[in-house]
């Protein structure tokens, strides 16, 4: 991971990645089985949970054409109370 100042909030596991990119985890896990995906930040239980940086996964997805019409990217912060 390039960044030191990663948090838990930064971090995404497969289930994440589905929900940020509005498609479900079995669709995730095939992107994984198939390379498709990038390699994991980090893995944690022996390697079986795959990580991922909130930047990476977005960079991602904007390079392929993955990142859905309608998400706000993450530098937009949104207001509070809303």
């Amino acid at each position: 991971m390039p960044q030191s100042n990663i948090t838990l909030d930064d971090l995404m596991g497969v289930n994440e990645v589905a929900a940020f990119l509005q498609v479900t985890p079995n669709l995730v896990s095939a992107w994984i089985k198939r390379s498709k995906m990038p390699l994991p930040d980090t893995t944690i239980n022996a390697g079986r949970t795959l990580l991922w940086t909130r930047e990476t996964v977005e960079n991602w997805a904007t390079a392929t054409g993955k990142m859905p019409m309608n998400r706000t990217p993450v530098w937009v912060k949104p207001k509070k109370g809303k």
